[in-house]
């Protein structure tokens, strides 16, 4: 029929058996861990796109005729939200002989419009244009306005005659 097994052939053959039997029970428990994690990710994952909203606004200039500043404020963020700004870009002109020394600061304010704190400096580009300049923010930025907040930009050119098209704001509106 066969050969007699040999004390030496037959301990190979169990440590073999063994040996595949170890392998099998890992490789099994890493596929069955990973059948089990992968929804649960997939899941968190789409919880997570569901609770945010892409966001872009256009924010009209207040520049009043003469002066040398412009205000762009943002909408009152809804409660149980939060945005999560990524860019800010905005336009405008500036019609002067002297050049503008601009200076742009990002706030946070309340919904009533009163001051909290400073959140960016943004940084502004201009170019002569026409017996004055035009200029520009194009700037990417990472600002979070809270629930019942708004964002102020406020632009200072430092001499008068500056205006503006607007500003857009782009980024996520979040639920908290």
């Amino acid at each position: 029929m066969g050969e007699p097994m040999s004390a030496l052939t037959s301990t190979h053959s169990v440590e073999t058996l063994t040996r595949r039997g170890r392998v099998t029970a890992v490789i099994c428990g890493a596929l069955t861990v990973t059948m089990l994690c992968v929804p649960r990710a997939a899941s968190a994952q789409g919880r997570k796109q569901a609770d945010e909203t892409p966001y872009q606004a256009y924010l009209a200039a207040d520049c009043p005729s003469g002066s040398n500043f412009c205000r762009f404020v943002s909408e009152e963020v809804p409660a149980l939200n939060r945005l999560e700004i990524h860019r800010v870009a905005c336009q405008g002109w500036h019609i002067s002989t002297s050049l503008p020394s601009f200076v742009v600061i990002a706030e946070l304010r309340t919904g009533a419009d009163a001051f909290l704190e400073r959140i960016d400096f943004l940084n502004t580009t201009y170019a002569p244009a026409n017996g004055g300049s035009v200029w520009a923010i194009s700037e990417p930025t990472l600002m979070f306005i809270p629930a019942g907040h708004k964002l102020r930009i406020s632009l200072n050119s430092g001499t008068t005659g500056v205006g503006s098209y607007g500003c857009t704001i782009s980024g996520h509106l979040k639920a908290d």
